[in-house]
């Protein structure tokens, strides 16, 4: 874990944010297989950050918070009929996640535009997002759920873009995983080092 010592700021990584600290930091080391629990793309987005100036656990709040802020704006166009939802859904307790140095804002962001996408039938652009909600976390690759509606509609070209990002990103990352420990489900199994044993 990345020791983070930055005062005040160091509470916006606590916990797994000291995890994807230590990986923007240093990447996945074979002495830290615990890092493989946790997914690529916030750290890079992380190590991208450390190149401006300042504690990188505030840049990594401040935005998490823009993150959050517009996944509030894509929900709102998702459901425009549900405004007291959204309000509630934003107010809940819980957003403390979305914006310390976790992925939650970012898996929430990607997850919307993805949905977004595929009702908006910009295929493309929601494999891209698909994919890259499997790179953010393991949740990502429930997105592939969202295909029980094209497939209602048999509407195949929609159906396979809504299962080939998500899918894409996992297997990308399973992939990495078999070629360097030699374990494409790395990122279970090293769940035993929280005690979390799958």
């Amino acid at each position: 874990i990345m020791e983070v010592d930055d005062g005040f700021f160091a509470s916006l990584s606590n916990w797994d944010g000291g995890f994807y600290l230590g990986i923007s930091d240093g990447g996945y080391p074979d002495d830290v297989p615990v890092y493989r629990a946790f997914f690529p793309l916030f750290p890079l987005l992380l190590a991208l950050l450390s190149l401006l100036p300042g504690p990188l656990p505030l840049l990594a709040s401040m935005v998490n918070i823009g993150l959050y802020v517009t996944a509030i704006v894509l929900l709102r166009r998702l459901y425009p009929e549900k405004d007291n939802a959204v309000l509630f859904f934003a107010l809940l307790p819980f957003a403390f996640f979305h914006v310390v140095a976790y992925t939650e804002a970012l898996a929430l962001v990607l997850a919307l535009a993805y949905l977004q996408s595929l009702r908006n039938r910009s295929l493309g652009r929601a494999v891209l997002l698909g994919f890259l909600a499997g790179l953010t976390r393991i949740t990502g690759v429930a997105l592939i759920f969202f295909a029980s509606e094209p497939l209602r509609r048999r509407d195949w070209p929609a159906a396979a873009a809504a299962v080939a990002g998500p899918a894409g990103g996992m297997e990308a990352w399973m992939a990495y995983l078999g070629a360097t420990p030699g374990d494409p489900l790395a990122f279970l199994h090293t769940m035993a080092e929280f005690g979390r044993a799958v």
